[in-house]
């Protein structure tokens, strides 16, 4: 978990050369700031901590629509029974479903994410339980305690974001450049260390080396 609230308020602040009394950047302010730089944030990559996994129960005769969870905002894959089911285009289920529900059915083995509704094909023959994988949102922070799901090594991007867009509000192209570029770096090296974590690091050798 990240920092709380209040210490990502001291910590724009700090860097903005502000106090708390300052009347352009009261608590409100500064607490939106956050949380647009918050949302900047979660929505720049598949953050490892975002990512999460959830299941449902087909009705039989019905492809759809299913609701995903309540903090979804994006679908990474969906299966049934461990096995991996393919993303196809709403309209592209249709030839399975049929356009009056009068389509084959079966196990199904395709999906479709339209808005904010899932649909299946071929229309499960059975109830069926389908694995979700998928991005959660951050909440916006409200009370002092509140905390961002992000680790706490990475809430200073949360900041630089906030920065930024203060630096838009006060048209400061110093702070604003200032803030690009310090979030470059940032994503770049945090994207680095979520690639590391990831997946196994291979050894690096001369050419010329031998046993």
């Amino acid at each position: 978990m990240s920092r709380e609230l209040i210490d990502l308020r001291a910590d724009f602040r700090a860097r903005l050369g502000v106090n708390a009394a300052d009347r352009m950047f009261p608590d409100d302010v500064v607490t939106g700031f956050i949380n647009a730089g918050l949302r900047m944030m979660a929505t720049d990559y598949d953050w490892p901590w975002l990512q999460a996994e959830a299941s449902f129960s087909t009705a039989a005769g019905i492809h759809g629509p299913y609701n995903p969870p309540a903090d979804w905002t994006r679908t990474l894959w969906i299966a049934r029974d461990g096995t991996d089911m393919e993303l196809r285009q709403r309209r592209d289920l249709q030839r399975f479903i049929g356009f009056n529900g009068n389509g084959s059915s079966g196990h199904p083995s395709l999906y479709a994410v339209s808005g904010d509704r899932i649909y299946l094909a071929p229309t499960p023959s059975e109830v069926f339980t389908i694995q979700h994988g998928y991005i959660r949102k951050e909440d916006a922070l409200v009370a002092d305690d509140d905390q961002a799901l992000c680790p706490e090594e990475y809430d200073d991007l949360i900041v630089c974001y906030a920065l930024i867009l203060a630096g838009q509000r006060l048209k400061d192209s110093t702070i604003v450049n200032m803030y690009q570029g310090a979030v470059g770096d940032w994503k770049r090296r945090v994207a680095d260390n979520v690639r590391r974590s990831a997946s196994p690091s291979r050894i690096r050798v001369r050419r010329d080396w031998q046993m």
